[in-house]
């Protein structure tokens, strides 16, 4: 069976994903626990890592000897810096971005799309502003670059999927809980799509 290590910040991104598991089997490593499950020919592995740079790196260094083969997708909610993007939209990353670092995750046809991410979350315009004009990415986060850096160095393609929960500097309770009730709407099939569209 094909591994597929699924990551997401949060335990309340993940859940979408345990409806396709008839049976789950939990185990920790490193005290990281690992929820595995197994979906038509692929063994999906759900790693959650905790909100932000830090536990991201931690999580990945902690783990990072239980990935060998298969592929790595970031599932997720990021804010938008750039007008052209609307709430709710699922979004592709083409690039990821941080500090003076740039990853190149996906070299098809479809529309270039970076996501930046950072060290803390962007709470007014100004530190949205500031972000455009240093990184001229499209989304922002506080994960996908190490998620993908991970891939990189273990030579393993990688998807990171985005949902558009707000206006990065409009961090709304109401916004995010509405993105949040789409997500989990709609994040299993997108899941199933991007496995059933892979060679």
């Amino acid at each position: 069976m094909k591994n597929i290590f699924l990551f997401t910040a949060t335990l309340k991104e993940a859940n979408p994903f345990f409806a396709l598991a008839q049976d789950i089997c939990e185990q920790f490593h490193n005290k990281i626990k690992i929820r595995t499950f197994d979906y038509k020919k692929y063994k999906i592995h759900i790693i959650i890592t905790g909100v932000g740079h830090k536990k991201t790196k931690t999580t990945i260094s902690k783990i990072s000897d239980l990935i060998y083969s298969g592929y790595i997708i970031n599932f997720g909610l990021a804010g938008a810096l750039k007008q052209n993007l609307k709430i709710g939209e699922w979004k592709k990353i083409t690039s990821c971005l941080h500090e003076n670092h740039s990853l190149i995750i996906n070299n098809s046809n479809q529309q270039s799309l970076a996501i930046a991410t950072v060290k803390k979350s962007v709470l007014t315009e100004k530190e949205k502003i500031l972000l455009l004009e240093k990184y001229n990415a499209d989304i922002v986060d506080m994960e996908a670059y190490f998620i993908a850096n991970l891939a990189k160095q273990k030579n393993l393609p990688c998807k990171i999927i985005k949902m558009i929960s707000d206006l990065a500097n409009e961090n709304t309770k109401q916004s995010f809980n509405n993105s949040m009730k789409k997500y989990e709407a709609e994040a299993t099939n997108f899941l199933i799509e991007l496995i059933k569209n892979e060679k």
